[in-house]
Formats: C-alpha cells, structure tokens, sequence
C-alpha cells in the first residue's frame, strides 16, 4: 500500500472516530497519521479540534497554529483556531485569526460577524462597526449581527442609527427579549422615554424575570419623572436577586439624583454588604456625604478607591465628584487636577470620540453669517400670535443660573415651564438648510413650524391652556433670531453669571457630551465658546429688535426677592408667594435633569458666587478673550 493510501486510510478512521464520539481512538489516529506526516495539514486541524472537544485548550491551539505552519492558505485552520481562541478569553489573538480566515474567505458572513464580536471585546469598536457592517452587506438577515451593530453603534454614540439598526433586528426576530432591551437603552439615549419603557415593558412580558430590563424600566420611568413607579421597578430587579449589585447602584443613585438621601444612603449600605470595595457605591456614598457637610470623609473615601478594573464612567464621575470636593475644601490646586483628569477621560471615552464640538461652532457661525439687515428686510410678515400663546424663553452660558431662574418661575402658578427640552431644535430640524431658508418662509410654512414646536412641548408636558409656557434651553440663546421669524411676540429672560465663573463651572461639569458641550473639556475652549455665544448674542439683540430681560445670577442670590420681582414685571405677572418656596417644589418634583440638582432644591446659597478667582492664574491667557464681556456686562475683572 503506497504512502498516499496509508494516510487517506488513517485520515478517514480519525474522522469516522470523531464522527462516532470516540474522540480519544480519533486523536490517537491523527497522532499515528502525524507520526508518518508530521507536516499533514489536515491531520492537524483534526486533532486541533479533536483537543478542543477534549478540553485541551492550549493543546489546541498548538495543533491548529502547526496546520496553519504547514499550509498558510489553510482557511479552515484559521478559522477554527479564532473560535478556540475566542473560547479560551483571548480576543485578540482571535482577531488576527479570523482575519487571517477572511483575507481567503472574504464573503463568509459569519466570520466578519465573530471578527466584530473579538474586537468588541478588546474595546476596539470602530474596527468591530467595520466588520458589522461587512457581515450584514453579506447577510441582511443575520439577526445577531444587526443586534451587536446596533449596540456598538450606541457604544459610539451613534443613536439615530443605533436605533434603525435595532429595530430592523426586532423585525427579524420579535420575540427577543434582549433586543428590546437593547432598543430601550438607545432610546433612553435619544431622550425618548415613554418608547423607552415601552421597549422595556416588552421585554419584561417576554422575559418575567430579566433583571436588567426591570433597572433599565426603572431609569426610564425616573426620567419620566415617575419616582414611586421607578423605585418599584428597581425594588422588583431586588425581589428576583436580593444580592444583584447593580439594583442596588441604581436604587442607590435614583435616591442622590432624587434628593431621597435617606433611600440613597440604605441602599449603599446593603450593596456594600455585597461588595465593600465597590467603585460606584463609594462615590455615591461619596456625593451623599458631600452634600451632608463631610467633604474631608468623602474625599477620603474616593481616595482609597482601587482604579484598577474600575469602569471607565465611573472613574469619569469619581475625578469629576474629587474635583468638586477640593473645591469646598479650598483647595483649588487639587481641585483642577482632579478636573483636568475627569475632562481628559471624558474625551477619550468611547462614545465621546467621534462626537465634533466644531458642529457647533460651524453652526453658531452660520447664523451670525447670515445674520443682517437686508436678510431681515427679506423675511415676510409671520401670521399673527397672541402675547399669551407665545411661549417665554429662558436662555445663557450653560452655568449661568438658568436652572434656578426656571425652578423659580415654575413655582408660579400661571406659569408651566420646560427644564432643557429639544422643542426648539425639533422644529428647527424639519427646516432644510437653517438658518438660511428661514427668509423664504411664508405664512402657512410657519404656521405648520410652530404646530411642530408646539407639539414637541406637548410630548414633554401637559399643557395648561391658561398658563403660558417658559422654556428653558441655555443655548438656544444662539437661536434668538428663530424665535424672533417665529415668535416675535416671545419673552427672553438672558440668565448672565461673571463670564469667568460660567466657563470654570462648565469645565467642573460632567455633562452629557454632545458637539456643544464637547467645548468644556478645557478651559480655554469654553471660553472660546462663550465669546463666540455672546457675539451672536450682542449681535442678535442689536438687529432683532428682541424683548429681552436681563437676570444676573449675582444680582439674583443677592436680593431675591427684587430680581424676582423684576422679572415677573417683565413676563406681565402678579407676585405671588409661591415663588418663595422654590426650593421646596423643587424637591417635591423628583428629578431635574440638568448638573444643578443638588443646587436648586436649596435655598438661595452663595459660595458659587466669584468662585473663579481662585482659580485666577488659569484665566490670564484668557483674559483678552473674556474682559470684553466681562465689562459689558457689568462685572469687573479686578474685583
């Protein structure tokens, strides 16, 4: 018998072997095939696979790592020895393995799907996107493949799409628990709540007993405002797990969000007794402890974190919460440091990456490009809008003290305000080329623009038809000249702070990053955004002829009740008591979006007040850039 046949014969025994589930007899014959062929490629990937099944990891991968050796166009090797790799924990000698498969096998659907899953797993996502995206041109249908694009793309911060993706994977498979999950989360996202818990609700029917779908119901309804409703969805996550940790986080932090320290607090201390060294329970403890007077324990406590394997958002919140405690300590050295960091984490966080603080500042150019006298002069008369339906608006630099004028405002009764809703930029959306074609609308255009704006309000708020409505969205002030096309009779209220105390409290924020708020990972680029905000501003308020009323926060947590007077004048209200207890509606309320929770359920404090100078020494670079506005509004530098 020739050489050739002694090997087929042998080959064909390990496979009949391995076919019958004798695996041990099967490997045995590829060794003895091997010692005649120790270079048999094929004999190799067999026993590759053979240890695989026999939970022979590293053996394994050796047989494997020899076929390829002995053949390098060996597709089926490469491929195998990715999926032992993947199995083994190791993503990224995985990676290379498939890659290796698909420069042969290009067109193979589901090996560009498990290349997508490796490079997700080492954190890789604009690879993983690519590859997503070559397995679904191969096979549209493949269902898991539409899941993990739409979770990467919102790992990307990518939501629109994110969305589209997931939805078309509910398509394909409606009875997916997960995926409605998953659809929930980018929706949440996207600021879509109601839908939000809707996808979750649906979820939870398909699954009774999915914990994290009942956390992620329970961070939808608190968005929804809906804390009762949010601390039973959390309390249902705990009656399936008492020892789920991250019901505990979450119950932990709707408490500190909510002001219910006391809810906060308990649930600290039980998620502690699971986990006494973890991250996220010390900085909310940390935070709860801030807020009760104990900095120095707080700062203690965040100082003895391990930041090994702590989460990559959680060490964002911990530089932030460590910078905000130096500054009550008066520390201010300390305090920029531990800013500085939590600033440079945030931009390198995955989702932030892509987001382009220049769209912002491309479209803030825009409108003052467009903005003049003859273009003025082009626009048509708008169709007629009663004093009382035109809507208020609130508007400044982020950290101005918008915030606290609106909670003051909403506690009066003939008014209903919206605390940063996107009403303005859903109605502005649907315009094609803004702010250019708002010169050639006419008057049926712009009546069908302000249903939309005014449906956008009705989606966040239940509209009392006799109160008028006041909202609240810092940087609209860049729009002024939209509000003037479409509500010449509107109300502005420009909320100011000193421009050097504005720009410093938006580096201490840790915002949700969007291409606006991509300016305050640095000093000098929220000050380049205030100057050029408030040169649209100077050059709005001089062309449009606006009817605006000045609050400055200073002048407001000074004498209370005068500013507040002043500005009810200004919107043609009655005093009335009820805006004296501000603090305590707010507190009832439950939840408030923005950074200054914790601030406005307060009464009127100060020590925000001219906090900028003692951080002088960061500021003389930008000096030239901010006295300007300084000046012109009042402030001085020197003082």
């Amino acid at each position: 018998m020739n050489h050739v046949m002694v090997e087929t014969d042998h080959l064909s025994r390990a496979l009949e072997l391995h076919q019958a589930g004798r695996l041990d007899e099967a490997k045995a014959a590829c060794r003895e095939l091997l010692r005649h062929s120790p270079g048999h490629a094929v004999a190799l990937n067999l026993l590759g696979f053979l240890e695989y099944r026999l939970g022979n990891g590293e053996k394994s991968i050796a047989a494997f790592q020899k076929a390829i050796s002995a053949k390098p166009d060996f597709a089926d090797a490469h491929f195998n020895l990715g999926n032992v790799f993947t199995s083994c924990g190791e993503p990224g000698q995985a990676a290379a393995a498939y890659r290796a498969y698909l420069a042969l096998k290009p067109e193979d659907a589901e090996a560009h799907y498990l290349l997508a899953n490796a490079l997700l797993s080492i954190d890789e996502l604009a690879a993983a996107e690519a590859s997503l995206r070559a397995a679904l041109e191969r096979q549209p249908d493949h269902v898991d493949a539409r899941t993990n694009f739409g979770y990467v793309l919102k790992r990307l911060g990518h939501y629109e799409e994110a969305a589209k993706q997931l939805r078309r994977a509910l398509d394909l498979n409606p009875d997916s628990a997960e995926c409605h999950n998953n659809f929930g989360t980018v929706l949440r996202n996207l600021r879509r709540f109601e839908e939000a818990a809707l996808a979750f609700r649906e979820a939870l029917r398909l699954k009774p007993d999915f914990i994290e779908a009942h956390n992620n119901l329970g961070h939808a309804l608190f968005d929804m405002g809906e804390l009762d409703a949010a601390i039973e969805a959390f309390g249902q996550a705990l009656e399936i797990d008492p020892h789920d940790l991250a019901s505990w986080i979450n119950l932990a932090g709707l408490g500190e969000r909510s002001n219910r320290l006391d809810i906060a607090k308990a649930a600290i201390a039980r998620g502690l007794g699971i986990s006494s060294s973890d991250p996220s329970l010390h900085l909310l403890a940390a935070k709860c402890e801030r807020r009760e007077g104990q900095s120095e324990a707080a700062v203690k406590r965040l100082e003895n974190i391990d930041h090994s394997g702590t989460p990559e958002i959680t060490a964002i919140d911990i530089a932030f919460e460590l910078g905000q405690l130096y500054d009550r300590l008066d520390e201010p050295e300390l305090a920029f440091l531990h800013f500085s960091e939590g600033n440079r984490l945030a931009r390198q966080y995955p989702a932030h990456r892509d987001i382009d603080k220049g769209e912002f500042l491309a479209l803030t150019d825009s409108i003052s490009a467009n903005l003049s006298r003859d273009w003025l002069a082009s626009w048509s008369e708008p169709p007629a809008l009663s004093d009382h339906h035109a809507p208020a608006f609130i508007v400044g630099f982020p950290r101005s003290g918008t915030t606290l004028t609106e909670q003051i405002l909403k506690a009066h009764p003939e008014l209903q305000t919206l605390d940063e809703k996107p009403t303005l930029d859903v109605m502005l959306a649907r315009l094609e080329d803004y702010p250019r074609a708002m010169a050639g609308l006419g008057a049926e255009r712009i009546g069908y623009l302000r249903k939309v704006y005014f449906d956008a309000v009705a989606e966040h708020a239940e509209v009392d038809a006799n109160a008028r409505i006041v909202d609240k969205m810092p940087l609209n002030i860049i729009h002024a000249a939209a509000i003037r096309r479409f509500f010449p009779a509107a109300k502005i209220i420009l909320v100011l702070r000193h421009p050097c105390d504005a720009c410093l409290s938006c580096f201490m924020q840790n915002f949700t990053v969007n291409s606006s708020m991509a300016n305050f990972f640095s000093l000098a680029d929220a000050a380049r955004l205030y100057a050029k905000v408030m040169r649209l501003w100077r050059q709005s308020s001089e062309l449009l002829g606006l009817d605006y009323h000045i609050v400055r926060y200073e002048d407001l947590v000074g004498d209370f009740e005068a500013e507040t007077k002043n500005m009810l004048d200004f919107l043609g209200l009655e005093w009335h008591p009820a805006v004296m207890e501000y603090a305590a509606n707010a507190r009832a309320r439950g939840k408030i979006l923005t950074p200054s929770y914790h601030q406005v359920t307060q009464e009127i404090y100060h020590h925000a007040k001219y906090r900028w100078r003692r951080y002088g020494d960061r500021f003389e670079d930008l000096r030239a850039l901010l006295e300007p506005f300084v000046t012109e509004f009042g402030y001085d530098w020197d003082q």
